[in-house]
């Protein structure tokens, strides 16, 4: 298993650490990462795809328990935002994965506005 750790999209907004994980068989070949940055302002979850992306799952989950799930096929670069005002404050997990298996995953704390 391989574990990447990167920064998040930088602006004003506090970065979520995503860390990637990459498994796969020794006569497989590499897999690659998901290209996502993740930021939260307040209540309003920041996904942004650095590029392209094809059958992609996004799953926020916290107090509430599975907030927001989608899949994505992008052929560029897009942000998505989510607004999470209506869940409780709380720690929050967001977790990526695609068909050839590579996840990335996350955690945040969701505050007051």
């Amino acid at each position: 298993m391989v574990m990447l750790a990167f920064g998040a999209y930088a602006n004003a907004q506090d970065k979520v650490e995503i860390t990637q994980r990459r498994e796969h068989a020794a006569d497989c070949p590499p897999q690659h990462l998901i290209p996502v940055d993740v930021d939260i302002d307040r209540s309003l979850l920041g996904i942004h795809f650095r590029e392209r992306v094809e059958d992609v799952n996004v799953s926020v989950s916290g107090p509430d328990g599975v907030v927001y799930q989608e899949w994505f096929t992008t052929p560029a670069a897009r942000s998505v935002e989510v607004d999470l005002s209506p869940y409780r404050d709380g720690q929050y997990e967001i977790l990526f994965f695609d068909a050839e298996g590579n996840e990335a995953e996350g955690s945040f704390v969701k505050e007051e506005d």
